[in-house]
């Protein structure tokens, strides 16, 4: 599965563009770790709650790493419609204790805005294998 990823400073972060609801965001937010691959590298990871980080500078690393795709792409990850969704990936490596509760204690629900984007285009075109 293809997940945009992006640096902030010395921490890598991960969004769901579909908002909650979407599959891949779900099993992440309920496991708490994933397997992943990124410019040649694969490690295992903790899903890590990103409350403490700031939200717009992981914006900014989305705004210039994908911008190229379009402002109706980018703004599905970016704003603050997507900051309680970001996920900050740790290296198991790297990480002393999972951080996984405070992820799953900011999961929200559903929204209305976020379910009507999504049907209007398809999600799985950047969430899922390509």
């Amino acid at each position: 599965m293809t997940i945009w990823v992006v640096r902030a400073g010395d921490d890598l972060y991960i969004r769901s563009a579909c908002g909650s609801d979407n599959p891949w965001y779900r099993h992440a937010i309920k496991s708490g770790e994933g397997r992943i691959r990124a410019g040649g590298v694969e490690k295992d990871a903790t899903f890590a709650g990103a409350s403490g980080d700031d939200p717009q500078a992981i914006d900014h690393s989305y705004h210039a790493k994908y911008d190229q795709y379009g402002p109706a792409i980018v703004g599905s990850v970016t704003g603050a419609h997507a900051h309680d969704l970001t996920i900050r990936l740790v290296p198991n490596d790297a990480a002393p204790d999972p951080l996984v509760p405070s992820v799953q204690e900011r999961l929200p629900g559903p929204t209305g805005r976020t379910k009507k984007r999504c049907e209007q285009r398809s999600c799985t075109a950047r969430a899922t294998s390509g």
